[in-house]
């Protein structure tokens, strides 16, 4: 007699199952993620104690 589960068709069910979820959340992550403005940046001078945090570009252009 053959058997009606199997190893395989559990592991083949399983990861059909992963798939179906995982793709029913590939169109909400886009739609919650961040729009970004600017990129910034922060540095800090380890000698002298000086810092600076500012945006050096918005969007595809660098700000002089």
């Amino acid at each position: 007699m053959k058997e009606f589960l199997t190893r395989r068709k559990i592991l083949k069910a399983g990861a059909a199952g992963l798939m179906g979820i995982v793709a029913g959340f590939a169109n909400i992550l886009p739609a919650s993620a961040r729009e970004t403005i600017g990129y910034t940046i922060a540095i800090k001078n380890a000698h002298t104690g000086e810092t600076f945090r500012g945006v050096y570009r918005v969007g595809g252009y660098y700000v002089p």
